[in-house]
C-alpha cells in the first residue's frame, strides 16, 4: 500500500495510544508497542490538532516538558503521523456524539470518533485504548 495513494488506509490516533507509546511506565505501553508495529506501513496515522495538543499537555504532566517537546517533534516530523485540522463537519459530529454519550466521555474522544467517521469508509481503526471506541463500533488497533 503506497503512502501517497489516495486509497491509503487511515488510522486515527487517540491521545491514549500515543501517550502509552512514549511513556515506558504507562499500563498500556507494551500493548501500544504491539499496536504500533501492526500499524507500521499500513497507511497514515491521523492525529487531530485537538489530540496533538492533548498529547503534548499530558506527556508534559506525566513525564516532563522535554519528553513532551520530543514527542511533538516526532509527530511533526514523521512521515507516518499526519496532523490534521478539524473542520465544521467533524466538530458538529463530535458535538452531537458528546451530547448523546455519557459524562465520562471527553469531547476529545468524540473528535477522534468524528475523524474516524470523516476519513474512513469501513475499517474505523483507532490507535487508542478508551473503551468507548469499541462500545461505539470502532475498531481498536491491537
Amino acid at each position: 500500500m503506497k503512502k501517497n495513494n489516495i486509497d491509503t488506509e487511515y488510522i486515527i490516533a487517540d491521545t491514549s495510544g500515543i501517550v502509552s507509546l512514549v511513556n515506558d511506565y504507562d499500563s498500556n505501553h507494551n500493548l501500544s508497542i504491539i499496536a504500533a508495529k501492526s500499524i507500521y506501513n499500513k497507511g497514515f496515522i491521523i492525529v487531530s490538532c485537538e489530540v496533538f495538543s492533548e498529547i503534548i499537555n499530558i506527556v508534559g504532566k506525566k513525564i516532563d516538558k522535554e519528553s513532551a517537546v520530543q514527542t511533538g517533534k516526532m509527530l511533526l516530523n514523521s512521515t507516518t503521523f499526519v496532523i490534521k485540522e478539524s473542520n465544521q463537519k467533524i466538530r458538529n459530529n463530535a458535538l452531537l456524539k458528546f451530547q448523546k454519550l455519557s459524562n465520562s466521555v471527553s469531547f476529545t474522544d468524540c473528535i477522534v470518533m468524528s475523524f474516524s467517521d470523516y476519513y474512513q469508509l469501513e475499517n474505523k481503526y483507532i490507535f487508542g485504548f478508551d473503551k468507548i471506541f469499541k462500545k461505539e463500533g470502532y475498531n481498536i488497533i491491537e
